[in-house]
């Protein structure tokens, strides 16, 4: 499957398939959200969140994440691939 992914969305997805558990989760903590996969927070303001809430959707739009329950994702066997796949080569 060819996927032309946003460079967010391929950031996320390469740190969650680098994840030794293959996980992202929502966090919330002082009025902020975040995601965080393989050690890294992702988000802050709302503006950032937002941003990152919209790469969730693309990621999991195209079956890359899946979802478990509302605040934990994980990368499927074609996010792994899609993670592994050199750049530029679609």
């Amino acid at each position: 499957m060819s996927t032309i992914l946003s460079g967010a969305a391929r950031e996320l997805l390469v740190e969650a398939s680098l994840d030794p558990t293959g996980l992202i989760i929502r966090l919330s903590a002082m009025g902020s959200a975040y995601l965080r996969t393989n050690r890294r927070m992702l988000g802050g303001p709302p503006a950032e969140l937002e941003r990152w809430e919209g790469v969730i959707q693309e990621l999991l739009r195209l079956g890359l994440i899946e979802s478990h329950g509302a605040k934990v994702y994980s990368v499927t066997p074609e996010g792994y691939g899609a993670a592994d796949a050199p750049r530029g080569k679609h």
